[in-house]
């Protein structure tokens, strides 16, 4: 929902494993960028409010990507062993950071 009444938005998972965003009426979003990556997208993002930015959470098989809150590049993409773990959650750290498990096991600070 925009905040707009009856301005709804709505998000596809389409085959080809690209998010879209659309409008009420099936138009694309303007500003919407799209979500991509290469890895097979278990779920529909989460947009989760992370301090003072608004994030989507992508989950794959092996790990979690972030993506700004209108899509495009990924925040935070790593698939070594600090990549975000597939089933982490997430917590508000000081100084603009924000407490994850990454894919090792170990909890460690990231900054977007």
């Amino acid at each position: 929902v925009s905040g707009v009444p009856g301005d709804y938005r709505f998000m596809i998972l389409h085959k080809d494993n690209t998010v879209g965003m659309y409008l009420s009426d099936g138009s694309a979003v303007p500003s919407w960028k799209g979500i991509s990556i290469d890895e097979t997208i278990n779920s529909m993002p989460e947009l989760k409010q992370l301090g003072d930015l608004k994030v989507w959470v992508v989950r794959t098989p092996s790990r979690t990507v972030l993506f700004p809150e209108n899509g495009g590049k990924p925040l935070y993409d790593r698939s070594d062993k600090k990549g975000i773990a597939r089933d982490s959650d997430f917590e508000v750290a000081r100084k603009g950071k924000i407490a994850v498990t990454c894919i090792d096991g170990k909890k460690r600070k990231i900054k977007l």
